[in-house]
């Protein structure tokens, strides 16, 4: 697992999708990823500090992690 954002390339950052909780290339979260967004690694791990999507957050309240 790791923690980052999906972003598409030439585009501002102010338009990147929400910091999530990566598993296997997808967020933990199910959102849907535009096909030509490139995953941006933030942390090796998980890194709370770093998470703002309230749906990663949440599953992380569930899973404990």
């Amino acid at each position: 697992m790791s923690t980052g954002y999906f972003g598409i390339p030439g585009r501002p950052e102010r338009n990147s999708h929400h910091v999530h909780i990566v598993d296997g290339g997808k967020p933990v979260c199910g959102t849907h990823v535009h096909p030509k967004a490139q995953y941006q690694w933030c942390a090796s791990g998980i890194e709370r500090s770093y998470v703002d999507c309230q749906r990663c957050r949440a599953w992380l309240a569930r899973t404990g992690s």
